[in-house]
């Protein structure tokens, strides 16, 4: 829940943002319904889409910057006949003037991070009152749990009524696991972190490391590379990098072996792939297993050698898989 983070941030430098919520989009839209954006009087982070859609947004969220007393607001607007993009299909915008005020509900966000976690937004008045509803609530509603089913805009007139928004706030977000600190790596982590991901990024050698990393980053300094694989968990995307040939080898045949990965590649070349064929074929693994390495890595016919045409071409090829 990477909007947590940025509305914190935001708070703590400017002491109040808006709060922008794509609450329900019908037809074609540049962003799906849930998408968040936040502003505050420093800048704004994320995007609903750009366009005129997220100009005149913002906008509306600066003018409530600079009013003391600002209630919710819920925007429709026809994408096609109203702002002339050629989208064409209508969203509802949901704008929250947040202060520091609402840490305590955001820090229980947090405390809940790792559960189930709903969001109820029903607006009253000029306030929006938010609360964390658990799963069975949910199903009571009979609308079902379905990750297309939510978010859910309940009403047509939110700010006329006391009805609700209702979000999942939990995100499957993929994991990837990246060997290797190289040059290749080094490019490619800032690509993969802009994505909606959590990235594990392993090498032995802690002077490899940039001093910065991402937020959604988190750095293993670790000469134990196979305890990743084997601590990992299922549905993980694996990229192997490495210096070394053979610990390439070893972690792409514990990875193969564990026959969960939702994503196994290896860079290098096809002649490179066929030596590591054969040796896993040696090694015992089945036709089904060896099938799941990706190795040259990146999308087929983009030829770049540099670490940064390279990290593109890969990050491409994740996007596929995700």
């Amino acid at each position: 829940m990477r909007w947590i983070d940025d509305l914190k941030t935001a708070l703590d430098q400017s002491g109040m943002a808006v709060l922008v919520t794509l609450a329900r989009v019908e037809g074609s839209a540049p962003r799906a319904a849930g998408t968040k954006m936040v502003v505050h009087r420093n800048g704004v982070v994320g995007t609903i889409g750009g366009g005129n859609l997220e100009h005149k947004v913002i906008d509306q969220a600066r003018k409530m910057l600079g009013v003391d007393e600002c209630g919710p607001r819920l925007q429709k607007y026809p994408l096609g006949p109203l702002l002339n993009q050629c989208c064409g299909g209508h969203v509802s915008v949901l704008l929250e003037k947040v202060t520091r005020n609402h840490r305590t509900l955001l820090r229980e966000f947090e405390a809940r991070e790792r559960k189930p976690i709903y969001l109820r937004s029903a607006v009253s008045g000029d306030t929006v009152n938010k609360e964390i509803v658990s799963a069975d609530w949910v199903r009571a509603l009979g609308i079902g749990q379905e990750a297309e089913s939510l978010p859910m805009l309940v009403t047509e007139n939110l700010v006329e009524s006391e009805d609700f928004l209702l979000e999942q706030l939990e995100e499957q977000i993929p994991h990837i696991v990246l060997f290797g600190s190289g040059h290749v790596g080094r490019a490619l982590v800032p690509v993969l972190a802009s994505l909606n991901v959590t990235i594990t990024w392993v090498d032995g050698r802690a002077t490899e490391f940039p001093d910065v990393i991402p937020n959604n980053v988190t750095k293993q300094v670790s000469d134990d590379a196979l305890h990743v694989v084997e601590a990992g968990s299922s549905g993980a995307i694996y990229l192997v990098m490495t210096y070394s040939h053979d610990i390439d080898y070893d972690l792409v045949r514990a990875i193969l072996r564990r026959g969960d990965a939702r994503y196994c590649g290896l860079i290098g070349s096809a002649s490179k792939r066929a030596r590591f064929v054969q040796r896993m074929e040696k090694d015992g693994l089945t036709s089904e297993q060896i099938a799941g390495l990706t190795c040259p890595i990146g999308v087929p016919g983009t030829g770049g050698k540099r670490p940064e045409e390279i990290a593109i071409s890969v990050a491409a090829q994740i996007l596929q898989v995700l």
